[in-house]
């Protein structure tokens, strides 16, 4: 994958440079509040080792740093994970301090663009925790629909999707 330019943000390709990053997202509690138990130092280290090789081979999974245009220091990653199904999966995690500014719709944004313009994929999903209101609000603004909400489940996942408009469908 190419790096992904948009009004405010350059999304990079995930390198050896993002490593402290990744680590410092994935094992804050606050951050992964909305996701899974947070990771220690050497899972979240192996983990950033999967996504980096993920990224360079075949498997159908991409992850960049979200990096401001202005200063240029990474704020936090993204990622678009697929299936066999013919779905991605779509998702961000940012800094605390990046929170709420926008930079989670203008990179859900660029990444939807790639996702059906460059891999052409049948559909996007998203998750997050039934809590996490402000993702929804993301989803919702970008046309995604939900599939699977359920507040009551602990544990459980409010999931949503986004299929390909009609003309990046191909033939049929």
């Amino acid at each position: 994958m190419h790096a992904i330019e948009t009004a405010r943000l350059r999304l990079q390709p995930l390198d050896s440079e993002h490593e402290g990053l990744y680590c410092r997202i994935y094992t804050d509690p606050a951050l992964m509040r909305h996701v899974a138990a947070p990771l220690s130092e050497d899972q979240a280290r192996r983990s950033f080792q999967v996504a980096c090789r993920q990224s360079t081979s075949t498997h159908p999974a991409w992850w960049w740093a979200i990096h401001p245009n202005v200063s240029g220091e990474a704020i936090g990653v993204a990622g678009l994970t697929g299936g066999d199904d013919g779905l991605v999966e779509i998702g961000a995690m940012l800094l605390a301090d990046a929170q709420g500014r926008g930079i989670v719709t203008e990179t859900f944004s660029a990444l939807l663009n790639v996702a059906f313009s460059t891999l052409q994929v049948a559909g996007i999903r998203a998750r997050h925790a039934p809590g996490n209101a402000a993702m929804a609000t993301v989803l919702r603004k970008l046309g995604f629909r939900p599939e699977h909400t359920n507040a009551a489940a602990p544990g459980d996942w409010s999931i949503w999707r986004l299929d390909a408009p009609a003309q990046d469908r191909g033939p049929t």
